[in-house]
Formats: C-alpha cells, structure tokens, sequence
C-alpha cells in the first residue's frame, strides 16, 4: 500500500489539477458571460470565440458567437432603415425568427407606404393609403392627408365651377345689354329723323301759311281799292 506521504502526493496532485481545471473552465465561460452581460446592455461588439476543445463550453461559445453575429447583422438592416433606405433586405434565419419575420414585415410595410406617399406626390389621389392598424400613425397620417387633399381639390374644383358659372352669366347680361344698347341707339335714330321730317312739315307749312297769308292780304287790298272807285 502507498504510505501516508505518497497518499498525501496524490491528494496534492488532484487538488492542483482540481484547480487548474477550474481556473480553466472558468477562464472560458468568463468569455461567454462577459458576451451575455455585453449583449444585455445592448453592445454587440463583444466577441465570443470558440476553443479548440470542442467540449460543450465551445459548443456554447461558438453559439453565443453566432447569435451576436445574427443580431449584428439585424442592426445593420435596421440602421440602414433609419437613413431612409427602403432597398436592404432583411432576412430571416429561419421560420422561427421573430425577430427577423418582423423585419421582413417592417422592411415590406414601409415600402408600400413609401410607394403610397410617391403616388400622392404625383398628383394621384386614387392610390389605396390603408393603415397596418389603429396604431399605425405613419398609415393614419396618410389617410388623413389623402382625404384632405381630395376635399380641397373638389371644394377648388367647385369654386372654378361657380366662377365659370358667374362669367357666363355676365357674358349673357354684357350681350343682351349691347344688344338693348344697340335697339336704344335705333329707337333714337329713328326719333331724330322722325324729328327732323316734322321740322321740315312745320316749315313746310309755315311757308304756305305765309303765301296763303299774303294773298288774304292782296285780294284784301284789291277788294278795298275796289269798294273806293
């Protein structure tokens, strides 16, 4: 049998490689919670690399590695959206990633509002502006926006009408008053001439009164010179 002091030995031995086996494993799993508590704060330029063991610590990193990888690049979509650009593609990771089928969804809603708001743009007040839902402020703004358009542009088109309306009305008055205008100008026309024909009559007449005068006068006269002889 081993004696007390080759017992003890033993005893060394397996502490030590008890403790450097924790100081090992715990070494590497500090990587993968150093990557958890850096991707609960919202930073994902944490890196998680895998070891060479293939043991389940490097299962575990090189998933931990693969989830900051996929989530990097959703940022990147997302940050891509939020400078305007409506042509990235998000894809997901597979039929269970919510959070990519709702990029998907985000990325394919935005872009038909886009397209909405470019045909309102053009003139087209036709296009189908239809909210995603109650709370969908972006959709409700443009089905206020397309209805107060198209309120304005038939109260103008009205407006247009009237005065249309108003200028054909003048028009006829201004045409029917030339026309009295002009029946005026006849019917004072013919009342000057008729005047000027009764002046002629009246001087006319005048004249034979005063011929027919003169010969009262003359035959007075020779009757007079008569009735003395």
């Amino acid at each position: 049998g081993l004696s007390s002091r080759g017992l003890g030995d033993v005893y060394k031995r397996q502490a030590l490689s008890y403790v450097l086996f924790r100081i090992m494993v715990f070494r590497r799993l500090s990587c993968v919670t150093h990557a958890m508590e850096q991707m609960a704060k919202g930073d994902l330029r944490t890196h998680c690399e895998p070891g060479s063991t293939h043991d389940e610590i490097d299962i575990t990193a090189a998933a931990m590695q693969t989830l900051i990888d996929s989530l990097d690049a959703t940022t990147a979509v997302a940050q891509e959206i939020s400078h305007g650009n409506l042509m990235v593609e998000a894809h997901r990771l597979s039929d269970r990633d919510t959070l990519g089928i709702a990029m998907e969804s985000m990325v394919s809603n935005l872009r038909t509002t886009a397209n909405v708001a470019d045909q309102i743009s053009q003139g087209n007040l036709t296009v189908n502006a239809q909210r995603q839902s109650d709370r969908d402020m972006f959709g409700i703004a443009l089905e206020t926006m397309v209805a107060k358009l198209v309120e304005v542009i038939t109260e103008a088109a009205e407006a247009a009408d009237s005065v249309l309306d108003g200028s054909q009305e003048l028009s006829a008055a201004a045409e029917e008053a030339s026309a009295s205008m002009e029946e005026m100008t006849g019917n004072i026309k013919r009342t000057a001439d008729n005047a000027g024909q009764t002046e002629r009559i009246a001087r006319q007449s005048a004249e034979k009164a005063q011929i027919s005068g003169d010969a009262v006068t003359s035959s007075v006269a020779a009757m007079c010179d008569i009735a003395e002889r």
